[in-house]
């Protein structure tokens, strides 16, 4: 759950990234220390990505981009 949101907040908000991803490790280092330097490092490529703007697009037609992009159901 602290990925998501650390995800959400480098993504969507503009919390800056060295604040997103200190608070996500600190709640993943408190349920599961040894991961902690995974999801530093999970982050720090995701903030990379966006900073170059080389984010993969989901593939399949428009409207389903849409509903994966904003996790909503096709109708």
């Amino acid at each position: 759950m602290a990925l998501r949101l650390a995800a959400y907040e480098l993504l969507s908000l503009r919390t800056p990234d060295y604040a997103a991803v200190n608070e996500a490790v600190s709640l993943v280092r408190q349920a599961h220390r040894h991961l902690a330097p995974v999801a530093n490092a999970i982050l720090r490529k995701l903030a990379g990505l966006r900073d170059s703007n080389t984010l993969p697009e989901p593939e399949g037609s428009p409207a389903e981009a849409l509903a994966v992009r904003s996790s909503h159901p096709q109708w």
